[in-house]
C-alpha cells in the first residue's frame, strides 16, 4: 500500500506582494488596505493604554508621574492621530458591515466617499477642539 501525504497549502509569495502592490487599486482597495492599518494601529493603542492604566495598581503617585509625561505637545499630537484613526477605522468599518450585507454593493462608491468626506469633517472638527 502506498501511503498518501497530506499536502499543505503553503502561502504563496506572490500573494502577499500582491496585497502591498498599489498598482490599479480602486478606492474601496484603499479604504480596506486602510482599515488594516488603522485596526494594527488601535490595537497597539489599546496594549498601551491598558499598560499605563495598569499603573493605578502600583500606587497613585507612581501614575500621576507617568501620566505627566502625556501631557506634550508631542503626545497631543499622538492623540489627535489615535482618534482620527479610530474615527475612520469606525466609519470604515459601518462601510465594510453593509457591504457583506449586500446594501453596499449598490452604493459601494458613494459610501466610500461618505466615509472620506465623513472622516475629513472629523479632522477638522477634532483639530480646532485640541489646538484651538
Amino acid at each position: 500500500m502506498v501511503k498518501e501525504e497530506k499536502q499543505s497549502h503553503p502561502v504563496k509569495l506572490s500573494s502577499i506582494r500582491a496585497w502591498f502592490d498599489f498598482k490599479r487599486k480602486y478606492i474601496n482597495n484603499w479604504l480596506f488596505m486602510l482599515h488594516r492599518f488603522t485596526g494594527v494601529a488601535l490595537t497597539i493603542y489599546l496594549i498601551l493604554h491598558v499598560k499605563t492604566v495598569s499603573l493605578l495598581t502600583e500606587g497613585k503617585e507612581i501614575y500621576n508621574t507617568s501620566i505627566k509625561e502625556f501631557e506634550t505637545f508631542g503626545w497631543l499630537i499622538v492623540l489627535f492621530l489615535i482618534i482620527i484613526i479610530g474615527i475612520f477605522h469606525g466609519l470604515n468599518g459601518i462601510r465594510l458591515f453593509l457591504y457583506q450585507f449586500s446594501f453596499g454593493v449598490k452604493h459601494q462608491r458613494t459610501l466610500s466617499i461618505t466615509v472620506i468626506t465623513l472622516t475629513a469633517i472629523a479632522t477638522v472638527l477634532v483639530a480646532y477642539i485640541l489646538f484651538i
